[in-house]
């Protein structure tokens, strides 16, 4: 199965400070940025770094603690089969 790193997420009260960091101090490259969606990503070595705002009061838990990763499968419905194949859960 093939399986590539495409994004790593991080969840942010201060979206904007941290888009700005991320581009001026550090010095990634932007290549989608929506103040509306509250989102922007940044170019990696093989993936993406993605900046997403949200809030303590809708996401406690993404605050401070949670790194989401996004992983590219070139067929969504092998992935998937397998997966169920994998847990025995048909839930998924």
């Amino acid at each position: 199965m093939y399986y590539r790193l495409y994004a790593q997420r991080i969840f942010s009260e201060k979206w904007l400070e941290q888009v700005d960091f991320y581009e001026s101090v550090v010095g990634l490259d932007r290549v989608f940025f929506n103040d509306q969606l509250g989102f922007a990503m940044f170019t990696l070595d093989t993936a993406y770094l993605a900046i997403e705002k949200t809030s303590s009061d809708n996401h406690p838990n993404l605050i401070g603690r949670y790194v989401g990763l996004t992983l590219q499968v070139k067929n969504l419905n092998d992935a998937y089969d397998r997966a169920v194949s994998i847990t025995k859960c048909n839930t998924l």
